[in-house]
Formats: C-alpha cells, sequence, structure tokens
C-alpha cells in the first residue's frame, strides 16, 4: 500500500516505507511512474494531425509535454523541430494538434522534459 506521494520536478513518485529491523532503519522503496503514451491518433480532413494520450500518473496541472517532429527517423531527437507543445490536463491527458504539410512521410514522438 503506497504511504508516501512527492511531486519532484513534475515527476509524480509514489514510494512504500519498510521497517527493516535487522538493519535497524526505514527503507524506502521508490516505484517510478510508466511513461506517457499515445493513445489516439486523427487525421482530420484539413490535414491536421491530433494526437491524444495520457501520462498514466492520473495528475496533470501545468505540467508540459512537447510532440516532435521529423520526416528523418534516423535523424538525432536534438535535430527534430517541435511543431506544438502542449500540457497535461487534471486528469493526466494531453491533446496536440500537427499539421501534415507537404510531406509524405512524417515521423512523430512525445516528449516529456
Amino acid at each position: 500500500m503506497p504511504v508516501c506521494l512527492w511531486h519532484l520536478r513534475r515527476l509524480v513518485i509514489v514510494g512504500y516505507l519498510v521497517d527493516n529491523t535487522g538493519n535497524s532503519s526505514i527503507d524506502l522503496s521508490v516505484l517510478a511512474p510508466p511513461l506517457p503514451t499515445i493513445r489516439n491518433v486523427i487525421v482530420n480532413n484539413s490535414g491536421q494531425v491530433i494526437f491524444g494520450g495520457t501520462n498514466n500518473n492520473g495528475t496533470g496541472g501545468t505540467y508540459t509535454c512537447h510532440m516532435l517532429a521529423s520526416t528523418n527517423l534516423a535523424l538525432s531527437l536534438t535535430n527534430w523541430t517541435v511543431p506544438t507543445n502542449g500540457s497535461f490536463d487534471a486528469s493526466g491527458n494531453f491533446s496536440s494538434t500537427n499539421t501534415t504539410g507537404t510531406n509524405d512521410q512524417q515521423f512523430y514522438i512525445l516528449r516529456v522534459p
């Protein structure tokens, strides 16, 4: 059963305190939250790609996310463009709308700082 909840640099971490009497200590076991997930992708009639997803920890607020795009999958992520920035809502969900432009192929990745 989780007993502690911390917000560290916009990251929610759930931890458990364990009574380790044999070592005369109380140990803290930390579980890393799951990574954000893109759950749906819609291409509308206007040529926009709309991504929707979750941060998988049920918290939101002012936590930001960036959708990166590139026509070259092998390109280093530092060279991908950031066509849009977004944020997670109070339930930890996000939506990001991007234009497809004239590219035959476009790759996307979700980055959370």
